[in-house]
């Protein structure tokens, strides 16, 4: 999932998305995030470009798929996902933690 999808979710812009994980960058494992250099970009856009939106139409089917072909320990994963795309985000939501 990109930054640009994460920032969709929670109802803000990317560069807001960006500037709180650089200011929780402790909060997350090292693996958990990494950066595309320029090359990966230009090719991502080209692929993005070249794909129709009927590919998001085709996601359920492809999330099933991929259940079917995977182990059970990824339910959870996919359930998840299930519940995102059934919930579209109507209001802002701050990013970040709350502090009991």
């Amino acid at each position: 999932m990109l930054d640009a999808d994460l920032a969709k979710l929670y109802g803000v812009e990317t560069k807001v998305l960006l500037q709180a994980v650089k200011r929780n960058s402790d909060r997350f494992p090292a693996d958990f995030m990494f950066q595309l250099t320029n090359q990966e970009v230009i090719i991502l856009r080209s692929q993005t470009v070249t794909s129709s939106l009927a590919s998001h139409a085709d996601l359920p089917r492809k999330l099933n798929d991929l259940e079917k072909k995977y182990d059970t320990q990824f339910k959870i994963v996919f359930d998840a996902i299930r519940q995102v795309m059934a919930s579209p985000v109507t209001k802002k939501r701050k990013i970040g933690f709350k502090g009991e």
